[in-house]
């Protein structure tokens, strides 16, 4: 592996200090080894779901995602939006995002705001 970039060292330490912050929470989500990459996907326990962040520090945004896959990501996202689709608009607001991606295989619940993440201060939001 080569010299990591700038970006790439905020990136390994934003997901180090990510990793405290679970550890720390006692968190059942396993977050596993810092990286330099600006998205990281997380392991939920079952099969066909995934949990994908996104620090977008060139964009200014944080987004967190639960990722369907397989062949009932149709069906469980449907289930999903049927069942929670109220409650989550009443926690969260219109920062939810829906995506079904018809041509794609899986589905999406996608949490985005807009942040500051190359500031480190913001990085405990």
């Amino acid at each position: 592996m080569g010299p990591v970039s700038g970006m790439g060292q905020l990136h390994l330490e934003f997901w180090t200090q990510f990793r405290e912050y679970m550890e720390h929470r006692k968190s059942t989500v396993r977050v596993g080894k810092p990286s330099t990459d600006h998205w990281k996907n997380f392991s939920v326990g079952r099969g066909s779901f995934t949990l994908a962040a996104v620090n977008g520090m060139r964009d200014g945004y944080s987004s967190v995602a639960l990722v369907l896959s397989g062949p009932s990501a149709k069906p469980h996202f449907h289930l999903l939006r049927q069942r929670y689709l109220d409650a989550v608009t009443a926690q969260l607001g219109s920062n939810v995002g829906w995506r079904e991606l018809p041509n794609n295989a899986e589905r999406q619940i996608v949490l985005r705001r807009t942040s500051a993440p190359t500031n480190k201060d913001t990085w405990p939001e």
